[in-house]
C-alpha cells in the first residue's frame, strides 16, 4: 500500500498535470475560436458560418484532462519511488 509520502507526491504531480491540462484546454479553445474567426474574415465568404457548441467544448475538456492524467501517471509514479537524495542528485 502507499504510505503518506508517496501519496502526497503522486497527488502533487497529478494536480500540477491537471492544472496544466486545464489551462491548455482554455488556451486551445480560445485559439480555435480566433483561428476560425480570422480564417472566415480573410476568406470573405458568407457560405460558411461557424457553430460553437457547448457540448463539443465540454467533451474536448474531458478528453484533454483524461489524456493529461494518463500521461502524468507514469512520471508521477516514478517520482514517488525516488528517494529525496537521488532526486536532488539530478538537479
Amino acid at each position: 500500500m502507499l504510505d503518506g509520502q508517496i501519496k502526497k507526491i503522486l497527488i502533487m504531480i497529478l494536480g500540477e498535470t491537471l492544472v496544466l491540462m486545464f489551462i491548455s484546454g482554455i488556451v486551445g479553445t480560445i485559439f480555435r475560436v480566433l483561428a476560425v474567426e480570422f480564417g472566415l474574415m480573410f476568406l470573405n465568404t458568407d457560405v460558411l458560418t461557424p457553430a460553437y457548441n457547448l457540448d463539443i467544448c465540454i467533451r474536448t475538456f474531458i478528453i484533454v484532462l483524461s489524456v493529461g492524467l494518463i500521461g502524468g501517471l507514469y512520471p508521477a509514479y516514478r517520482a514517488s519511488k525516488l528517494s529525496l537524495t537521488e532526486a536532488l542528485k539530478y538537479e
